[in-house]
């Protein structure tokens, strides 16, 4: 029963060690995405959603991996409806500033794969002669680049309120941008 006790004790303690400086973000805004398509742009906006597993370096630094729901766009034209979806993996560097504070502000670079789902349907008919049916739909996978602007404060040193400011460079044959403002809190073990 000792030994067992011990294992138990050694394991915990590696495991609280090896855990320090991880963390878990979730954050939630309102997301503004610009689309360009043969010189025209069109945009609109939605909220999104962040969730990201990072690692605080204890020094100015932090890296951080992420899930980024961006939203759902629809739109609807003379009987035909068009939605597009926009999701995300990425990896952000960030750089803080004054981290000894209980403010601390942060800018990161982040870059990411990006899924684009596009879904059109509907009925139109042209001159009044015959309806016609459409039902597509189609998917791509970009890289793109974005950068983070924000501020945390720490209600304890594992607890934080983050708000921040991005911009994303999503990509794809439609030339897809992004700009967000983003709660959320920060959770470290």
């Amino acid at each position: 029963m000792k030994k067992l006790l011990i294992a138990t004790a050694l394991t915990t303690f590696a495991l609280t060690t090896q855990a320090e400086g991880l963390y878990l973000q979730a954050d939630a805004g309102y997301s503004g995405l610009t689309a360009t398509v043969d010189g025209q742009s069109g945009s609109n906006g939605t909220s999104s959603q962040r969730l990201s597993l990072g690692y605080d370096f204890g020094n100015q630094f932090r890296l951080a991996v992420d899930y980024t729901n961006f939203g759902k766009i629809k739109e609807e034209y003379a009987g035909i409806n068009a939605s597009l979806k926009v999701k995300s993996v990425g990896a952000t560097a960030f750089y803080e500033f004054n981290k000894n504070s209980k403010w601390v502000p942060y800018f990161g670079v982040r870059v990411a794969r990006n899924t684009l789902k596009a879904t059109i349907d509907g009925s139109y008919s042209a001159y009044g002669y015959y309806t016609s049916h459409i039902d597509t739909e189609d998917s791509e996978s970009v890289t793109g680049v974005g950068a983070i602007l924000g501020g945390q404060y720490k209600f304890t040193p594992n607890v934080a309120l983050n708000i921040g400011l991005e911009y994303n460079r999503i990509g794809g044959s439609l030339s897809l941008n992004e700009a967000s403002i983003k709660a959320g809190f920060r959770i470290g073990f």
